[in-house]
């Protein structure tokens, strides 16, 4: 969440009781209530035949926990998107090497790209331009 968005967020909460608090105070006092919610959830999942009315804290916390499960599962897509972007680029250097391995021999070129060639353009091309002169004759 963006920094304005907390602090409109501590400005409602001044409205709505008149007392100030930080934004920090605030973060903090959110964190904590929906790791008790958290923790109340997991706790009530192995209660048998009990069953409590939900309250509107409850709900809101439910919904604040859905926000956040968003944010964060958005945030590993883009992470996992990005690593598989990084995976297909390198996969595609490998082919474009395996490729140039088999077509530079017909050249008298072998490309590494992990290497620097060793000869000077000038020497390259000459090479090059011989070799497409034997193959045309």
């Amino acid at each position: 969440m963006t920094p304005n968005r907390w602090n409109d967020i501590q400005k409602n909460i001044q409205e709505l009781t008149g007392k100030k608090f930080g934004v920090r105070s605030l973060k903090e006092r959110i964190q904590l209530l929906v790791d008790k919610f958290r923790q109340k959830v997991e706790h009530d999942k192995y209660k048998s035949g009990i069953e409590e009315g939900v309250t509107e804290m409850d709900d809101l916390l439910h919904q604040i926990i859905l926000l956040i499960d968003e944010v964060l599962n958005q945030k590993k897509t883009k992470s996992s998107s990005y690593q598989r972007g990084l995976e297909k680029r390198e996969q595609a250097m490998e082919n474009i090497t395996k490729v140039g391995n088999q077509i530079g021999p017909l050249f008298g070129v072998e490309l590494n790209p992990l290497e620097p060639p060793e000869e000077d353009e000038g020497d390259l091309k000459n090479k090059l331009e011989q070799k497409l002169k034997n193959i045309v004759n």
